[in-house]
């Protein structure tokens, strides 16, 4: 089976769900270390229930996601400010509780540390999983101050919910929609992910699909004792997806299944992360050795011109009056009886500017060879970053 990353759907309230309770039932989970896998994905190393384990969260807009993972995650080379600061704040700290409002897509995370003074404090992360509005907040608890965010919000982009270090925490407001698990039945009429919490319109698919032959009560039944994750091409959901019709993946594990979907793309991601600064720094050299290049030729193609250097130079010697100053230009019959036109330095004699001629010539004649030289060195290393932008690719 192939995934199609491309066209893959978001989390939804109702999956995001699941894992919370995965989580949760590892509580009180403690935070080792916090790292960056790539621009938009962090690593949190936690201990929880004598067990080592990662759990990952991933801010990219087009797969926003968080789960438990037993793979290894490499640290990336430059990780942000926004990382620094969730160090400075949450090593060694506890995470409390998990909390999810109304199946919504955001967590939150209370978690006891301590600060430098070794005094006791309660911070918050605020995941919200909301495709382009994709977001990871550090607030201070008592305060209700934001500490920091993985993206900022000015009051010119949202004057109702502002994001910026020292703004108070604004928690993301109810959507008034009805608990699907409390809810006997639902308006056939009307859009199911207006009517209720936590639903994709991918599981508003399946739930009509299935309505013809279960009762809604029996189909969030099965969807609240799940145990299992299904995957497709371009879908994934807690439940089989059977207006699908096609090939799926099934795993007894949540966090198996996100590693299953997400790790390979997620290495993929990395290693771009890192060659796209190897792709800059490549062009950039690539066009400081063209321009270098560029200019070698035209110095070559002057200096290899250098007998009319010296023919300019034989010439003025036959110039009647050799001590003459003040001449800006002069037109001389040479010795094969051809008019050469040579432009002269007025401040110099004739004869001074013939030997000037003759110093241009043995200039350029001794500096042919360290110009071609140059040309081949220069040409050398756009081969050599050419190969190397190639291989990259």
């Amino acid at each position: 089976m192939t995934i199609n990353y491309n066209k893959f759907m978001t989390i939804d309230g109702i999956i995001l769900n699941k894992i919370k309770n995965s989580l949760s039932s590892h509580l009180p989970i403690r935070i080792n270390k916090i790292s960056q896998s790539s621009r938009t994905e962090l690593v949190f190393n936690v201990h929880a229930d004598n067990i080592r384990t990662s759990m990952v969260i991933s801010l990219n807009p087009n797969d926003a996601h968080i789960a438990l993972s037993r793979k290894n995650y490499s640290d990336y080379l430059d990780p942000s400010t926004f990382v620094m600061v969730l160090r400075k704040y949450l090593i060694n700290g506890i995470i409390t509780s998990i909390e999810q409002k109304e199946f919504d897509r955001y967590l939150l995370f209370k978690i006891k540390a301590q600060d430098e003074m070794y005094d006791e404090k309660n911070y918050c992360l605020s995941l919200e999983l909301m495709g382009k509005y994709t977001n990871l907040i550090l607030f201070d608890s008592d305060s209700g101050k934001i500490i920091d965010a993985y993206k900022k919000i000015p009051p010119s982009e949202n004057n109702k919910r502002v994001i910026l270090t020292g703004a108070p925490f604004l928690t993301i407001e109810s959507q008034k929609k009805l608990n699907p698990f409390e809810t006997e039945s639902v308006n056939l009429d009307e859009s199911l992910v207006a009517q209720l919490q936590g639903f994709s319109k991918i599981l508003e698919k399946e739930v009509r699909y299935r309505l013809d032959n279960q009762s809604f009560k029996e189909i969030m039944t099965e969807i609240e004792t799940s145990e299992k994750f299904y995957i497709y091409d371009n879908e994934y959901h807690i439940i089989e997806l059977k207006h699908l019709n096609s090939p799926y993946k099934v795993f007894n594990d949540i966090s198996e299944g996100f590693d299953y979907l997400y790790y390979q793309k997620s290495q993929e991601e990395r290693i771009k992360s890192v060659t796209d600064d190897i792709f800059k720094f490549i062009k950039r050299q690539l066009k400081h050795y063209n321009t270098k290049l560029d200019k070698l030729k035209k110095s070559l193609y002057e200096a290899e011109n250098l007998e009319e250097d010296k023919t300019k130079a034989d010439t003025l010697y036959i110039y009647n009056d050799l001590d003459k100053k003040g001449l800006k230009e002069v037109d001389i019959e040479d010795y094969e009886g051809n008019i050469v036109h040579i432009a002269l330095d007025p401040k110099l004699t004739v004869k001074q500017n013939a030997n000037k001629y003759y110093q241009i010539y043995a200039k350029k004649r001794k500096g042919i060879s360290d110009i071609k030289e140059q040309i081949e060195i220069c040409e050398g290393e756009i081969n050599y970053f050419t190969a190397i932008s190639e291989q990259l690719s």
